[in-house]
């Protein structure tokens, strides 16, 4: 039995306090005296006591607590800590069969039952599930129990997965025997997903000359370089072949150069690699000559017989840096039908038309295009001089549904949750209740957070229910005085400042990314940190960037400094508040200028040009927006006059 540091008189103490379960169908409908206000104290109390290990008290306060929504929370948390108690357990799997905290249990709960080996009390309560211990633990219990078979084809399916498995899938794993044919699978997923801890663990299961390849492999992973003495590899086994063919792709990276070079000189000789692996090499040097922006790229894409949808974007991408515009057409022609059909790629085939001298054309392209409320839909509207297709369409919903919405069991909790600050929980528990809801009552959940002022819920729970025509839910306005006074302070127009929170946060003051950027424009310590010595503020804690009218005033200066930086071009600006400048400065075209559009499509970093496009778009809603919120503000922002060229 797990210990609670107490005696067993004590552990029997807790189980009478689980035992208010056995009477919660007739306390449940009793009206309790105690008000919300009341109720929140004596939970964060119980919480307390229960953690110092006061049971008696724990006790008294659990049972004033019955009819509060937190109520199963309160008991989940004791329980976890007496997995041992199944009868308790089970009754409240059934009573809270509905609840979050029902699931955290079972999962907790089936873990410790694997633990103890109680294999048929665990099959009893598991159901599928995509915990990957769980998963591990249920295929042993068959094994153990009724289903041998069933079990180790589970266990080959989990070790070719070619992730990291948890240590419970050990025991499963030794039991399968496998075969070296099945470790090498393991291995090779392993190292093409970028597993490389894993594949190192691997070498246990190799000896001999399978043991020699491995570390060889492994060699060339750390150092690609070491493929310059092509001879190790080319006259030997397939295995060698197939780690020069690996080490090359890797090598690319390195030494673009010597990369190509090199594969042209031996890839006659790789007489033992199968078509298919001749071709992931191509891919590779494809594909990177087109990242670097290297000249040598279309010929390159030229030599692949099988495009996928990545390589047949980049293809068009390199056409496009090269600034040919009959192979940009002959790039655009090899996209998919469903890839054709996408306003990026009919923004640029008006492009090219235009520039081949078929405006008729290229007007039917941007036609169909100017109706998407994207990037490419602004940037096709400026081009055949019509309106943005804005297009707001809010949902309605009667204060009576929403109210009802509310007070069902679910969101009543996070209700609590959020009024007890328990944000992260809150937040959680939001999905989890989202997720069991028809679309109608998701669209019906994304007011609701409106409401309660839950921006970024809103705005994902609208995605969840495929809805994206109530741009006020989409595009709140919070925070209006800091960022108009921020926005005239620096010369901004508010629709930027917007925009960008709007990407960087989704107006969540609080949002912590895992590099650690802080707030609403999720700025970097060490950045905040600068920007507040040169603005002659005080010394600021990562803690204080997360405050709403700091972050602003920071922000906003930085993206000024951004503009000065690079003289006033909001594209290069924009790119250096995602990117860095540094980083931006090496993207610069080296010897003449280029124009934005193209610039911008054939950045390197996906992020980056996905962040641009975005903000961009979002600037030009704001503005929209904004003219209602602000009639002074009448000013239509256009999105082409700020696609200047780069030089």
């Amino acid at each position: 039995m797990r210990s609670l540091g107490r005696s067993t008189q004590k552990k029997c103490q807790i189980v009478g306090v689980l035992g208010v379960l056995g009477v919660l169908m007739v306390l449940s409908n009793v009206t309790m005296s105690s008000t919300l206000d009341q109720q929140r104290k004596a939970f964060v109390k119980a919480e307390q006591v229960l953690a110092q290990g006061q049971y008696a008290q724990f006790q008294t306060l659990t049972h004033s607590l019955v009819d509060y929504p937190l109520y199963p929370f309160l008991i989940y948390q004791s329980l976890v800590k007496n997995l041992e108690q199944t009868q308790w357990i089970v009754e409240f799997l059934q009573t809270y069969s509905s609840s979050r905290y029902a699931k955290l249990l079972t999962e907790k709960w089936l873990i410790y039952l694997a633990e103890q080996k109680q294999w048929t009390l665990f099959l009893t309560h598991y159901q599928a599930t995509d915990n990957p211990v769980l998963q591990c633990y249920a295929a042993w219990a068959h094994y153990q129990v009724d289903d041998k078979l069933w079990a180790l084809n589970e266990a080959k399916r989990l070790w070719l997965l070619g992730v990291d498995q948890p240590n419970a899938c050990e025991p499963l794993f030794t039991a399968a025997l496998f075969s070296t044919d099945l470790v090498w699978q393991r291995f090779h997923h392993a190292l093409l997903t970028g597993n490389y801890r894993l594949a190192h663990s691997l070498r246990s299961y190799f000896t001999g000359a399978d043991l020699r390849a491995v570390d060889l492999w492994l060699r060339v992973n750390d150092n690609p370089m070491l493929i310059t003495d092509a001879t190790l590899f080319i006259n030997d086994t397939l295995i060698n072949q197939r780690i020069f063919a690996y080490g090359l792709k890797k090598a690319v990276k390195k030494n673009m150069d010597y990369a190509v070079s090199t594969w042209t000189h031996v890839k006659p000789q790789l007489q033992l690699l199968s078509v298919q692996e001749i071709q992931g090499v191509e891919r590779a040097l494809a594909l990177a000559l087109a990242v670097q922006h290297d000249p040598r790229a279309y010929a390159q894409f030229q030599q692949l017989s099988e495009l996928d949808d990545e390589v047949r974007e980049w293809k068009v991408r390199a056409a496009l840096y090269e600034q040919n515009w009959a192979h940009v057409r002959e790039a655009l022609a090899a996209l998919s039908v469903a890839q054709q059909a996408l306003p990026i790629w009919q923004y640029w085939l008006g492009r090219s038309l235009v520039l081949q001298g078929d405006l008729s054309g290229a007007k039917r392209a941007w036609n169909n295009v100017a109706q998407d409320r994207s990037f490419y839909g602004f940037l096709a509207a400026d081009a055949i001089a019509v309106p943005y297709a804005i297009k707001n369409q809010p949902l309605n919903f009667l204060p009576a549904q929403l109210k009802a919405l509310s007070e069902r069991v679910d969101f009543t909790i996070v209700h609590e949750l959020l009024r007890l600050k328990r944000k992260n929980e809150a937040q959680n528990y939001w999905w989890f209740a989202v997720a069991k809801l028809p679309k109608e009552e998701k669209l019906q959940a994304a007011k609701l957070a409106q409401l309660w002022e839950l921006d970024q819920l809103a705005i994902l729970t609208l995605v969840k229910a495929e809805y994206w025509d109530d741009l006020g839910v989409r595009f709140p306005i919070r925070h209006y005085a800091e960022i108009s006074n921020n926005a005239e302070r620096n010369n901004i127009a508010q629709e930027w400042l917007y925009g960008i929170i709007r990407q960087e946060s989704m107006f969540d003051p609080r949002v912590q990314s895992i590099a650690g950027a802080q707030g609403l424009m999720q700025l970097m310590p060490s950045t905040g940190a600068e920007l507040a010595r040169e603005l002659k503020l005080n010394a600021l804690t990562a803690q204080q960037l997360l405050k709403p009218k700091l972050n602003i005033q920071l922000g906003s200066y930085y993206i000024k400094k951004l503009l000065k930086q690079f003289n006033s071009h909001f594209v290069l600006a924009i790119a250096a508040y995602n990117a860095g400048p540094s980083r931006v400065k090496s993207w610069m075209p080296n010897h003449q200028s280029m124009p934005a559009d193209i610039w911008l499509e054939t950045l390197p970093y996906k992020e980056t040009r996905k962040y641009i496009t975005s903000v961009f778009s979002y600037a030009i809603i704001y503005n929209d927006s904004l003219k209602l919120f602000n009639e002074t503000n009448n000013v239509r922002l256009k999105l082409n006059t700020y696609l200047t060229d780069i030089r």
